[in-house]
């Protein structure tokens, strides 16, 4: 990828935009960035960046974008909060972007590459280790918006347009949203309350820490990268390897880890493969849990 080009970044505002924008700007700093965020939210002044403000539900918050993107990385999402997957409205908060993306596309006659931020939620639930040719299906709302996403930009295809859907694992990371099972863990163990682990503890999960994933879109721009890659650590973590890190870093391995079994409730989790992401974008994940937790700490001023 050469260093000419305008880079427009959507959701910059979130957990996973706020470090890509410092990346990209840091990487290139001769590109142009465009910066979409939501009306309310803040910025920081910067004069490479240019922001533009708005529903990106809205036709008209897109025809606000420059004429001339190159490329474009889609990481604005609705997330679903406290058991919200099934929220159709969380869904069309995810669609409609991606429709009136695909529709702006015919504005921009540079346009070389769409990397959009994708989930292993739109993968079949499956005991086996999840290839990036593994069987589809989403079983949720969200799950399927997003696997929704990635069908409305194949089409750019035909027009000579890379895409790149990264399909991420569990992302984690300072500002995250603490209703999730990695932060709750970890306001536990510092208020030195009981560790509380469900069914067996057997249950997988491959966390992603956002500055990983933030690398893995500039290295699918730099690589020119089109089609599907699975985003993680490579690692599945269990529960109970998950408590007894949280316990270390956050603990001093002083908290007490509690089982409840009777709260199991048969889901075992996911595993996935990387290979196709260190092989084509040679994508090398610099944080494993322990090391992303010793991050996570410092990045809370309690070293």
């Amino acid at each position: 990828m050469t260093d000419e080009g305008v880079f427009l970044i959507t959701g910059t505002s979130g957990l996973l935009g706020r470090r890509l924008l410092r990346v990209l700007t840091r990487e290139y700093p001769q590109m142009r960035v465009v910066a979409a965020i939501r009306t309310e939210d803040s910025i920081e002044a910067d004069n490479n960046i240019k922001y533009t403000s708005g529903d990106l539900t809205l036709t008209e918050s897109w025809a606000k974008m420059p004429d001339n993107v190159t490329h474009v990385f889609h990481l604005a999402a609705a997330i679903p909060r406290g058991g919200g997957a099934d929220d159709t409205s969380v869904a069309l908060n995810n669609i409609l972007p991606v429709v009136h993306l695909a529709a702006q596309t015919h504005h921009w006659r540079h346009l070389r590459q769409v990397v959009y931020s994708s989930s292993i939620s739109v993968y079949a639930d499956t005991p086996d280790i999840i290839n990036e040719d593994s069987q589809l299906g989403p079983a949720d709302a969200y799950a399927a918006s997003k696997l929704a996403g990635e069908n409305l930009l194949t089409p750019l295809r035909k027009k000579g347009v890379r895409t790149a859907f990264l399909r991420y694992s569990s992302l984690y990371g300072n500002g995250q949203y603490p209703g999730t099972v990695l932060p709750v863990m970890i306001d536990c163990a510092m208020k030195n309350r009981e560790i509380l682990v469900y069914g067996s503890g057997e249950r997988t999960q491959d966390f992603l820490h956002c500055e990983d994933a933030a690398i893995a879109n500039v290295l699918a721009a730099r690589r020119q990268a089109d089609g599907v890659f699975n985003i993680g650590s490579g690692t599945p973590v269990t529960m109970s390897e998950l408590a007894q890190a949280v316990n270390r870093v956050f603990a001093s391995g002083e908290a007490k880890i509690t089982y409840l079994p009777d709260k199991d409730d048969g889901d075992m989790g996911r595993k996935i493969n990387i290979s196709r992401a260190r092989h084509e974008l040679t994508f090398s994940p610099k944080y494993q849990i322990e090391e992303g937790l010793e991050q996570l700490k410092t990045g809370m001023g309690l070293n």
